[in-house]
């Protein structure tokens, strides 16, 4: 398991990385060269010892919401996909809660962003 530091430190080393809808990143490979929003998250999660299906609509539906207050590594999810069950399309991951008390978030997104 990583410590919520050592998680939000290989999230941040992913930043900038091209985004691929569909890219696949094995949980060995250290330094994965693409990422689509939900690879990120499953690759991450592996990394830390945890694992998750792909497809931002798969992990919605494989979850559950949050209760309490949110942790570093908790799921944030868009419902931007009419043609989903459930909608979602997309998904991000809390890093680190700012000063402010907003969240600092990861995610892949596509060049329309």
């Amino acid at each position: 398991m990583l410590s919520a530091a050592e998680f939000r430190a290989l999230a941040l080393k992913q930043v900038g990385k091209p985004y691929v809808l569909g890219a696949e990143a094995s949980a060995s490979d250290p330094n994965p060269p693409k990422f689509d929003c939900s690879e990120l998250v499953e690759w991450l999660y592996a990394r830390a010892g945890i694992k998750i299906t792909d497809l931002a609509a798969a992990q919605y539906s494989a979850t559950k919401k949050v209760t309490g207050a949110p942790r570093v590594g908790d799921l944030v999810f868009l419902r931007n996909n009419p043609s989903r069950s459930n909608g979602i399309g997309h998904v991000a991951i809390l890093t680190a809660r700012k000063s402010n008390g907003d969240w600092e978030i990861v995610e892949a997104r596509g060049r329309a962003y």
